[in-house]
């Protein structure tokens, strides 16, 4: 009965010094980066270090470290070369032209200071990880930046990304052989081109969205596309000009797509303005 409650005793104080949770597991992985502009916030950096892996969190406190850079943490979940990917964090991601610092946080190199008692020192017994509050109390009180739109846009992180190959055979292209494409005359109308163009074709041709100001026009007899053709010349009557057969000779440069914008106030809800914050984006259609 003693042995017993000797194990409880013991089980019970070691609950209370370290409390599992999904940070602490072994398939979590954590990293410390810091050195990054003012306008970069958590949802920036989870865009960023996504194309690492698989990411489970990021966070950046309000405060400074010693040298008066902002920092932050990142963990990453099923890591399987821990020492590989720190050092392809450390050396390929620039923001801004402004090189990321990256590295394992060393979270039982110092001490922590509570508050105003900079006399009360408490240590971090080893081996148990400290929580973001304990590390962020090691550092010195900075200021809380606002989201900087267009300095966020200036990310020059390198790709890590592998080729893929893809080989398809002649069965899976044949489709393409009565497939015409055309531009939209208006690039607005790419994502109602079926509604918008069934009027123009007949009903077993289902138009759709191909990439850039291009429509697909699949399994359109020749005739049809003859005769629109013909009235786009002669009075521009169709929404569809540069009507041609399909041909993988056709390489689209860009695809549009929506852009979601946040944090814009009311007073500057015009393109002209949306246009000028994403000039280093793309082109606002």
């Amino acid at each position: 009965m003693a042995a017993s409650r000797g194990r409880m005793e013991r089980n019970s104080c070691q609950g209370k010094e370290k409390k599992m949770t999904w940070r602490n597991k072994d398939d979590v992985t954590t990293f410390y980066f810091s050195r990054f502009p003012e306008g970069i916030m958590e949802q920036d950096m989870w865009q960023i270090f996504q194309k690492w892996g698989k990411v489970w969190e990021v966070f950046i406190p309000r405060t400074k470290n010693k040298l008066g850079h902002r920092f932050g943490f990142v963990r990453f979940k099923e890591v399987v070369d821990v020492q590989s990917l720190e050092r392809r964090l450390d050396n390929n991601i620039f923001i801004g032209g402004q090189k990321l610092f990256v590295n394992r946080p060393k979270f039982d190199r110092g001490k922590v200071y509570k508050g105003a008692q900079m006399d009360k020192r408490t240590s971090v017994k080893e081996g148990r990880p400290r929580s973001y509050a304990e590390v962020v109390k090691e550092f010195e009180p900075g200021q809380t930046s606002s989201l900087n739109l267009v300095e966020g846009a200036h990310r020059a992180e390198k790709d890590n990304h592998r080729p893929m190959i893809l080989c398809s055979n002649k069965e899976n292209t044949e489709w393409l052989h009565k497939a015409w494409v055309g531009r939209l005359n208006n690039r607005g109308m790419f994502e109602r081109v079926e509604e918008e163009l069934k009027w123009v074709v007949e009903d077993d041709v289902n138009p759709c969205y191909w990439v850039d100001d291009w429509v697909l026009f699949p399994h359109m007899e020749e005739s049809r596309a003859a005769r629109l053709i013909h009235q786009e010349k002669e009075n521009g009557s169709t929404p569809i000009s540069e009507l041609q057969k399909w041909s993988p000779k056709i390489r689209p440069t860009h695809r549009l797509t929506w852009v979601l914008l946040w944090g814009l106030p009311p007073t500057v809800w015009e393109v002209d303005y949306m246009a000028k914050v994403l000039v280093d984006v793309s082109e606002v259609v």
